[in-house]
């Protein structure tokens, strides 16, 4: 850059100054509301700033019409981005998104489930009001600096930029966040040479027909938790000071420790747990595919089928005003949601987080739950619970997942017991996936998810074997049918969530390894690295082949 240039003088504190400052103040505000966490507020805002500083500085390198457009223009992109970051914290910082994850199906995810009006409306008012400000104070103020240090601060910030990257693993800032390794071992890459192996794994598990039989329980009643892994499930129900409801049914318990969901989100999790048949597809951004595997699926001779033809009334329970598409796919006997009159009566937590889900916590439909209990002798009742939806559901009551569903269970169950119905009730109680944190995607343990069987004729057991969500159906019947068929998986699969790329198996022998389809590359696996390439090369080729089974 010429000398002269750089030793001309710039007003520092002009309308562009004035804006970024404006930007930060609004962001620090709207984050306390929001976030509600001043440690958190104060570490982000570090962040905040070096970028808009160093965004600042280089427009003021050389100001004209182009550059002006251009600060303007990223100023607003950058905003609305941080902004609607900031209010998703919770849920979005841990899953590590970063704008290296971006694209077309996501942002319009985000724009179809994610942002409501109340929300664009406050973005908007944030956005006149400092802009207009920004305009109106300070008019005639004027720091002269030269413009040399305008570039070491230039420098400076990006220095600063890199020692944040090497000292930080995770910094709660996507435009950081973006430059951050997320995997500890090589990369490995793959190919689709391998043929397809059935084998290897078992993709489809529905029934074969709808004989009639003599059930055990009259009642069966599936509590299902959300994004719950069992390595929290043990660690937090040891830490339950009273009315523990799991040491209480623990005698007359059956626990699964090597159960695994097939898919990181939840509806293609409940349509494999439900159908018996793995979807290899992400669930949330891509409607056709959606389409496509819902339609498959309905033609599955499936689990709720099955029970209706049995006899049973299978009821499906949500708190949520609206029925969610998990039920689809399914002919229930009835879909059970929130009443209105309970959502407006403000007695219960409703965190109202998402466009697609008006919903409160799984209390406000106890009433619900006793009487479809009460009103059907033969019942199939599947409740999917909300609470833990969002990680700031956890944040605002204190409670973790396993506080509070213990307290549900409690409820429900002392329900039960007042009924004289244990005798003839089967509870199952699981998870639709476990922890969409990447950290834990990218370990086979985040699919590891809580399976418990509790009945009165049962007698405390555990079992390790290799299962998954696929397999819920012969594990129910062998309860309901009182039998002791053998499940053996040579290995089981499932899906990252939506936007993760991921896909992963475990072995019988306890080998695994994660995949990012996307790179085509072997990101965390526990062989060495011929081994476990050659045995991953065959996984990814039975996931590209069961992709094409829906085309």
């Amino acid at each position: 850059m010429n000398s002269n240039i750089l030793k001309s003088k710039v007003n520092l504190f002009n309308q562009e100054f004035k804006l970024t400052v404006m930007i930060f103040l609004f962001l620090f505000i709207f984050k306390l509301f929001v976030i509600k966490d001043l440690f958190i507020v104060l570490k982000t805002s570090i962040y905040d700033l070096i970028i808009l500083v160093f965004i600042y500085i280089l427009f003021n390198f050389s100001r004209n019409t182009f550059t002006k457009v251009f600060f303007n223009l990223f100023s607003i992109i950058n905003y609305v981005v941080l902004s609607l970051y900031y209010f998703y914290f919770f849920d979005v910082s841990q899953r590590v998104l970063n704008f290296s994850n971006f694209n077309k199906d996501l942002i319009l995810f985000v724009i179809n489930n994610l942002i409501s009006i109340k929300l664009v409306i406050i973005i908007l008012i944030g956005l006149v009001l400092f802009w207009s400000v920004s305009f109106i104070i300070f008019k005639r103020n004027i720091f002269l600096i030269k413009r040399e240090y305008l570039v070491y601060s230039f420098i400076l910030c990006i220095i600063i930029f890199i020692i944040l990257i090497f000292l930080f693993k995770y910094t709660a800032n996507p435009y950081v966040d973006t430059f951050l390794k997320i995997n500890e071992k090589p990369l490995i890459n793959l190919d689709e040479s391998s043929p397809y192996l059935s084998n290897l794994f078992v993709n489809d598990k529905s029934f074969l027909n709808y004989d009639s039989n003599k059930f055990k329980y009259k009642k069966i009643i599936v509590f299902l938790g959300e994004e719950w892994s069992i390595d929290s499930f043990v660690v937090e129900k040891e830490n339950l000071l009273k009315n523990n409801f799991f040491s209480e049914v623990m005698p007359h318990s059956n626990i699964y420790l090597n159960y695994h969901t097939t898919n990181q989100d939840s509806r293609t999790a409940i349509y494999s747990m439900l159908s018996s048949y793995f979807i290899p597809f992400e669930a949330y951004t891509d409607a056709d595919v959606y389409i496509k595997y819902l339609n498959l699926i309905k033609t599955k001779n499936n689990l709720i089928s099955y029970l209706n033809y049995n006899d049973y009334s299978t009821q499906f329970l949500v708190s949520s005003l609206e029925v969610p598409d998990t039920s689809y796919g399914f002919n229930w006997s009835q879909v059970n949601t929130l009443n209105k009159e309970v959502y407006d009566s403000k007695e219960y937590y409703c965190p109202d987080l998402f466009t697609y889900e008006t919903a409160c916590e799984d209390l406000s439909v106890i009433d619900d739950f006793k009487k479809i209990v009460l009103n059907n002798d033969n019942l199939f009742l599947y409740q999917e619970l909300i609470f833990g939806h969002s990680y700031k559901n956890i944040v605002d009551t204190k409670k973790s997942r396993t506080q509070y569903y213990n307290d549900y269970f409690t409820q429900a169950y002392d329900f039960l017991k007042d009924e004289n119905l244990l005798d003839e009730t089967l509870i199952i109680i699981t998870s639709d996936h476990g922890s969409r944190a990447q950290k834990n995607m990218l370990l086979p343990e985040g699919y590891n998810i809580p399976m418990m069987f509790i009945a009165n004729d049962l007698n405390y057991t555990e079992n390790n074997d290799l299962l998954s969500h696929l397999d819920f159906k012969d594990l129910l019947l062998n309860y309901l049918l009182d039998s002791n068929n053998i499940i053996n998986n040579n290995s089981i699969m499932f899906i990252g969530g939506t936007n993760t790329n991921l896909i992963g198996f475990i072995t019988k022998s306890s080998d695994y390894g994660i995949i990012n389809v996307s790179s085509k590359q072997l990101f965390n696996y526990n062989l060495n690295n011929d081994s476990i390439k050659n045995i991953s090369n065959d996984y990814y080729s039975i996931y590209k082949y069961l992709q094409n089974e829906y085309n």
